[in-house]
């Protein structure tokens, strides 16, 4: 893929296209993301995290995850061994 340059792209790290409609009705399924290089996140903002070596893009809830869409459940960081934030969301590419 390509992404273009600009101000929000800048101090994008990588980019990672999402499955499932758990982020909905802000992001789609195969919607592309763009993230920011970080071990953390705060409360409220939106991250990719590995849970137990399983990848998640959800909202950082303290201790737990948040999807958008009501239709799912929080996911609780204690019910897992190990859990990482790999970075922060700071927006998708738009759809052409």
């Amino acid at each position: 893929i390509s992404i273009p340059l600009n101000e929000k792209t800048e101090s994008v790290s990588f980019a990672l296209k999402i499955s499932g409609n758990s982020m909905e009705p802000k992001y789609h399924d195969g919607d592309i993301v763009l993230v920011e290089n970080t071990e953390s996140v705060n409360v409220g903002e939106l991250g990719i995290f590995i849970l137990d070596g399983n990848g998640y893009f959800k909202k950082y809830g303290g201790d737990r995850l948040i999807s958008l869409n009501s239709d799912y459940g929080d996911i609780l960081l204690r019910d897992y061994a190990e859990a990482v934030c790999c970075g922060r969301v700071v927006g998708k590419l738009k759809r052409k």
